[in-house]
């Protein structure tokens, strides 16, 4: 189990600086992220764990931001809330 929380952990953190640099991506980059959060985000949703919701909209918020949809404050607080959730997998 330890290995695959790692390996999230990790995806959490590039995709954490995908969303910081999601105006310089191209989606070919970005969209496998997305997918990641979004499929992440649904599954542990599912399983009654709420704040991983907040996944699958940064997510979304990647997919929009790559294709000129963006507000910053938003990306740096999607930012932040993977970065956080990258370093507590990765301890």
């Amino acid at each position: 189990m330890k290995p695959l929380v790692r390996l999230m952990g990790v995806a959490d953190f590039l995709s954490a600086f995908a969303l910081l640099f999601a105006a310089s991506l191209p989606l070919g980059i970005a969209w496998p992220l997305a997918l990641y959060l979004i499929a992440k985000g649904g599954i542990f949703a599912l399983m009654g764990n709420r704040v991983s919701l907040v996944d699958a909209l940064c997510g979304l918020y990647l997919i929009a931001s790559v294709r000129g949809l963006s507000f910053a404050p938003l990306g740096v607080l999607g930012c932040l809330f993977l970065l956080q959730k990258a370093v507590f997998s990765l301890a």
